[in-house]
């Protein structure tokens, strides 16, 4: 039995848009590890101010067990803290990744295990989520939770 043309075409078309959709994830995956990177390297050197300016103007952070942190200064301000207590940020291992758009803007959900670093050396890892946003034509960290356990 031969299908009518417009079955065939809507197939191709199918196609297409699943490959665009596959090299578009691969895209945002790849913009989401270097924002990691830069979060990383931006800690390293103990730069607050650059780490702060990877979140949106209305980022979050919602560390365990502690008060909501709102907003780039007081992005800044936690992990300024952070610093000053010794700890150490070793890695981000990204596990799941998805996007969506939606009217708002586009944004991605990242599921990882994050090691930190201890004061004495010790190496602990935590789960985090983090939803990114599509902001000034690139990725930012708009919602940052984290919690123990990997």
């Amino acid at each position: 039995m031969r299908l009518p043309h417009y079955v065939s075409a809507i197939a191709a078309m199918a196609l297409i848009f699943v490959s665009a959709s596959v090299a578009g994830a691969e895209n945002v995956q790849a913009e989401i590890d270097k924002g990691n990177a830069a979060v990383i390297a931006a800690y390293a050197k103990g730069d607050t101010a650059k780490i702060a300016s990877l979140y949106t103007a209305d980022g979050v952070i919602i560390p365990p067990g502690g008060a909501i942190i709102k907003g780039q200064a007081a992005v800044a301000a936690f992990w300024q803290g952070a610093l000053d207590g010794g700890l150490k940020l070793v890695r981000l291992k990204t596990t799941d990744l998805s996007t969506t758009s939606l009217d708002s803007g586009d944004l991605a959900c990242e599921m990882g295990v994050v090691t930190l670093a201890l004061p004495d050396g010790t190496e602990v890892k935590n789960r985090y989520i983090v939803v990114w946003k599509h902001e000034d034509g690139g990725w930012k960290l708009h919602r940052d939770i984290w919690n123990s356990g990997q």
